[in-house]
């Protein structure tokens, strides 16, 4: 190992920089390996031979104590330890060759100053140690200088305490193979270009990690900082450490990986110049608990090439991002940005998402607090000059968007509910599509490439208010969902400050429930659009007394079956044999199907409602357990508490299209009347993910109370009730600031909730004290506590299903027509339209008329057959996981 072709020279050193920065890595790699094996010139060697010892004793090294024209190695697992000043060394290789180890302690006086490299973990691993306030200063720092990645192989070095400084007078390489520094309780390093994960070695990436934690503790880099050059870079600025750079590249070159968190109150990391979030890689940017980042250069990139997918999340209140001035938000790659939970971003002046053609960029501010602001103008799918990329601008539960001017070209998206602020104009070409309200400041003006979607149910939906003046063009389309709606009622779609101006949208499409005695139609007044449900002088239908056939889907975990029972008779019409211990049954809207989930077999059953048949089975990769359906039934989400998934299956092919990530072991799952969210909770993590259904992305993670199973949601969607196993209360959640609102204690174990049709109550069933709690929810109080026998465990929203038959079963109507939009009376309740060039036609498109529905008769409790129950206690023992309790059944109702 001692060989003389393997030692360093002052000009192999020179021209090893040289190749590193002109050539390929590959071509710089080989130079580098002649270069080294070129015989020593004037450079002696001096080898460590004792254990852990005295640098300055001369007999624990082979030549005598190194000076500053000597290579000092340490190969032996031994440690030199430097405890007074006056150590140098022209190199040091600390572990020379893939079996050695070589370890490398100053502290306290001690100083080290090296001429050349000083490298940790050579080829084989090194650690270097620099404690309370000792110095080591070099030309150029190597953490895990191994240019091909062996396994167990690495450096590691740790500068931890005030005054303790490592200074490299060019450049610090973290992971030319595998690499880990930190910088802790006020230690400092510096230099000029910093690196992590250098090589793209081949199998593997190098890999190297940073962290800065604590108070005092910072890192200078006077020019670059590279995280992920062409392997895996992390750097991790956290509790109050700092870091600062010229030009900061997460994900330098092709196929790179670079991931930075900063995190915490104090925690700051400022880059000078030019600043990317994946510039020909992947870059992953993530300020959370008030970070801050600081990007003072002249642009500032997420997505910057072709091929990088990145993204950056800022969340938390005090969360900061300060940017100097532009921003593209997928430059020519794909890029995300996302702001929640009270985080706010600043911009300098001009903000593009998806900015060329091919393209992707996504905005999404989520939260009452939430804020990205920006000195110029916002261009979603595209810049300043026209039309791009693809854009999405999503602002949820309230956020905040505030720009000089913001442009939606036609392949941008507006969408979500909150506000567009300090904005002086507002043109729309692309898509604009509203949740609730999207509100808006300054003037608006549609494009004749515009297309505006709002979708009603019936307390309300989509709208836009707007504080200036608007001028209305290209399409309209209005959705009605669920119902049943009331003829006569009218829904304000649009409204207006400064007025119209005698603008009318050039095309309108309605989509609407036939068959409920109203014809819809959207008028104008001088400010506002309405949507009016106008009679059209067909007689409310007659109420039958002929009760409506309501089948009840039971799974029966032992048989591996599914129970059908007519309610209107308390009989058992048909026994479907399913998949092994099926669990969670949720019915489509439409009640054609009922989805089955089977745990043990590890798929879906899905039920053809008229044969009562299977009719197909999808394969899932872990125990299904709960399930929920959307409103409109293309979707079912399914739970997955092995892998800690929900899986989303497209009915219409009845294949899985998508996997969403979620907390430890999910269970039960409700989704929003709206369609657009998905409540999931997450036993083992004590929490609710709420999806968003439109991107299937975890937006909000909701803490709530311990071992939560069950969840219903109310019917205006405001309010989710979570029954918690474990601490034996429920969790009200707001689903506006997804936030627990208050905590209902009910009785031992609740297990599973449903709400009633009107919103008034919650039933909770409580497994171990076998009893309902019924919960006032003006109140959040238990009003009442129902007997039942032992053990109820129901999961699904059994009583919201009751609905579908709460009414009599209307008298058929006959289907409307297509209608033009009327010419506006004096009626009070419409406001005369103004008179347009051309009067637009609303071309009304019926939906598929609805299955009618009938009373719901109530059916008798049957006593099950008695089994062995645990003694109840104050922390009762969950069910056997991942499989449901053998005896437990679950259920979903279908009108007929």
């Amino acid at each position: 190992m001692s060989s003389p072709i393997k030692q360093f020279t002052n000009s192999a050193y020179i021209a090893a920089r040289f190749a590193r920065g002109c050539l390929g890595a590959k071509t710089a790699a080989l130079i580098l390996l002649l270069l080294m094996i070129i015989p020593a010139i004037g450079v002696g060697q001096t080898i460590w031979t004792d254990g852990t010892s005295d640098w300055f004793l001369g007999t624990n090294w082979s030549g005598g104590v190194p000076n500053s024209s000597t290579q000092a190695r340490i190969n032996n697992n031994g440690t030199a330890q430097i405890m007074a000043s006056g150590a140098v060394a022209q190199s040091i290789l600390l572990g020379f060759d893939v079996p050695d180890l070589g370890n490398l302690s100053t502290s306290g006086s001690g100083a080290l100053t090296v001429s050349a490299d000083l490298a940790v973990g050579y080829g084989g691993s090194g650690t270097l140690n620099i404690t309370n306030g000792a110095d080591v200063s070099d030309l150029s720092g190597e953490v895990g200088y191994t240019i091909h990645s062996e396994t167990g192989v690495n450096g590691a070095a740790t500068v931890d305490g005030a005054g303790s400084t490592w200074t490299h007078s060019f450049e610090l390489y973290v992971g030319y193979g595998t690499g880990t520094l930190n910088i802790t309780n006020g230690g400092a390093v510096s230099d000029q270009f910093g690196y992590l994960g250098y090589f793209p070695e081949f199998p593997g990436h190098s890999s190297g990690t940073v962290t800065v934690d604590g108070t005092g503790s910072t890192w200078t880099n006077s020019a670059d900082l590279s995280v992920g050059r062409s392997g895996t870079g992390v750097l991790n600025i956290t509790n109050g450490g700092v870091v600062t750079n010229g030009t900061g590249y997460l994900g330098y070159d092709f196929a790179s990986d670079g991931t930075a968190t900063v995190d915490g109150m104090g925690s700051t990391w400022t880059s000078g110049g030019f600043f990317y979030v994946g510039q020909n890689g992947n870059g992953i940017l993530h300020i959370t608990n008030g970070g801050h980042l600081n990007s003072n250069g002249s642009f500032t990139y997420i997505g910057y090439a072709t091929a990088s997918q990145s993204n950056a999340t800022i969340d938390g209140t005090n969360s900061l991002w300060n940017n100097f001035r532009g921003l593209y938000v997928g430059f020519n790659g794909q890029g995300t940005l996302s702001i929640t939970g009270g985080g706010h971003m600043t911009n300098g002046t001009f903000a593009n998402v998806g900015f060329s053609a091919g393209a992707n960029g996504t905005l999404n501010v989520a939260g009452a607090d939430s804020v990205f602001s920006t000195g110029g103008a916002l261009s979603i799918g595209g810049n300043v000059s026209g039309a791009g990329g693809t854009g999405l601008l999503h602002i949820d539960n309230g956020g905040t968007v505030s720009a000089a001017s913001v442009n939606v070209w036609q392949p941008g998206t507006l969408t979500g509910t909150g506000s567009i602020t300090n904005s002086t104009t507002t043109t729309i070409q692309g898509a604009l599509a509203p949740e609730q309200t999207i509100s808006i400041a300054g003037n608006v003006t549609f494009g004749p490439t515009a297309s505006t979607s709002i979708t009603l149910t019936p307390p309300g939906g989509g709208n836009i208010s707007v504080q200036g003046t608007v001028a209305l063009s290209g399409q309209l389309g209005v959705t009605l969902s669920g119902g049943p709606f009331a003829p006569g009622t009218q829904y304000t779609l649009l409204q207006s400050g400064g007025g119209l101006n005698g603008t009318t949208f050039a095309s309108v499409n309605i989509d609407y429930p036939p068959d409920q005695g109203f014809i819809p139609q959207v008028t104008y007044d001088s400010s506002h659009v309405y949507l009016n449900l106008v009679p059209n002088g067909t007689p409310t239908p007659t109420p039958t007394s002929t009760p409506c056939a309501v089948l009840a889907y039971i799974s029966n975990a032992d048989s591996n079956d599914v129970s059908v029972i007519d309610t209107a008779t308390n009989t058992v019409v048909a026994t479907v044999a399913v998949g092994n211990s099926p669990f969670g049954v949720a019915v489509s809207s439409d009640g054609s199907r009922a989805y089955v989930a089977n745990a043990f077999s590890s798929d879906v059953s899905v039920i053809d409602t008229s044969t009562n048949t299977v009719v197909a089975t999808i394969a899932l990769e872990n125990s299904p357990y709960g399930v929920a359906i959307t409103p409109d039934g293309t979707r079912a989400y399914v739970t997955n508490p092995v892998s800690n998934s929900v899986s989303v299956i497209d009915t219409g092919t009845n294949t899985v299209v998508a996997t969403v990530p979620v907390g430890t072991f999910p269970y039960g799952v409700a989704i929003s009347p709206d369609g657009g969210r998905a409540y999931v909770v997450n036993e083992f993590s004590g929490d609710v993910s709420v999806i968003d259904i439109s991107t299937n992305i975890v937006v909000a993670t909701v803490p709530v109370g311990d071992a939560p199973y069950g969840v219903a949601i109310t019917p205006d969607g405001t309010r989710a009730y979570v029954a918690n196993f474990f601490s034996s209360d429920v969790s009200v959640i707001d689903t506006f600031t997804n936030t627990v609102v208050a905590t209902v204690p009910v009785g031992d174990a609740p297990y599973g909730v449903a709400i009633t049709p009107d919103g008034t109550r919650a039933y909770v069933s409580n497994a171990l004290s076998n009893n309902v709690s019924v919960i006032d929810t003006s109140t959040n109080t238990v009003v009442a506590t129902v007997p039942v026998e032992n053990d109820p465990r129901p999961l699904g929203n059994f009583i919201g299903a009751l609905h579908q038959c709460s009414a009599p079963t209307p008298t058929p109507t006959a289907t409307p027509t297509s209608t033009p939009t009327p010419t506006p009376t004096t009626t009070p309740t419409v406001t005369p339209t103004p008179s347009p060039t051309s009067t637009p036609t609303a071309t009304a498109t019926p939906t598929a008329t609805p299955t009618p529905t009938a009373t719901l008769t109530p059916t008798p409790s049957v006593t099950p057959t008695p089994r062995p129950h645990p003694t109840p206690r104050r922390r009762p023992t969950p069910p056997p996981r991942p499989t449901p309790p053998r005896s437990a059944q679950a259920g979903s109702i279908v009108s007929r």
